[in-house]
């Protein structure tokens, strides 16, 4: 991908950056440095090795990780169904775009749109389509 990113493609490549991995933010400094947009994310699923707990430790992360990309001015996107740390970087940062999947917490992105906050909605496609919609959505239900 940098590949391409140093040939002038930038400005149409990006990457997702979980904030679980404790590479995360090596790897987001590295993209941010090739012009690449970093697409924020927590982690979807549990790793045993090189990663945060899930909880507190891997909220910490991500939120240190939106903080990082906005001191480095980079081209970035928060992509998570978490309110609170959507809203605490929105507030602290400003008008971050944010990456909701459809179905999951349709009010808020009613509510961002009202508040004038790029959305961007995705629909997940592939043969694992099922199994990662389910998750955010079961999450965001109180399942």
């Amino acid at each position: 991908m940098l590949d391409d990113a140093g040939r002038g493609l930038s400005d149409r490549l990006g990457d997702t950056v979980q904030a679980n991995l404790l590479r995360s933010p090596g790897d987001a400094d590295v993209l941010v440095a090739g012009g690449v947009h970093v697409r924020l994310v927590k982690g979807a699923f549990v790793e045993t090795v090189g990663a945060h707990p899930y909880g507190e430790p891997t909220d910490v992360a991500y939120l240190r990780l939106g903080f990082r990309l906005a001191q480095a001015d980079a081209t970035w996107s928060l992509a998570t169904h978490d309110g609170r740390l959507r809203e605490a970087l929105l507030l602290a940062l400003g008008p971050v775009p944010v990456e909701q999947p459809l179905d999951v917490r349709p009010e808020a992105i009613d509510d961002l749109r009202d508040r004038d906050i790029r959305t961007r909605v995705y629909v997940p496609y592939g043969p694992d389509w099922l199994r990662y919609w389910l998750r955010p959505l079961a999450e965001c239900r109180g399942a």
